[in-house]
């Protein structure tokens, strides 16, 4: 099971229209979890700690569609998405 974080305002916000998810990945395997918000979002990034754009192979998002994310996680993987609203 993945374990959500955080959920947040992004640092960088502009006028409250980017979140950020966090989570992680306990299990010694890799995960692929479907993610469904209760709000609809433009578009969702994988980022680092600091917020910035990340290429990060051990995670991605496999698709984004309106409300709906699915992601997988690597083994012992955190991963954080920002997400504009």
């Amino acid at each position: 099971a993945v374990i959500i974080t955080s959920f947040k305002l992004a640092e960088s916000v502009v006028n409250e229209k980017e979140l950020i998810l966090r989570c992680y990945n306990p299990c010694d395997q890799i995960i692929e979890t479907d993610m469904t918000f209760g709000f609809s979002f433009i578009k969702a990034t994988i980022v680092n700690l600091l917020e910035e754009p990340l290429n990060d192979s051990s995670c991605e998002i496999l698709l984004h569609s309106d409300q709906k994310l699915k992601v997988k996680l690597a083994k012992k993987a955190i991963l954080t998405i920002k997400i504009e609203i």
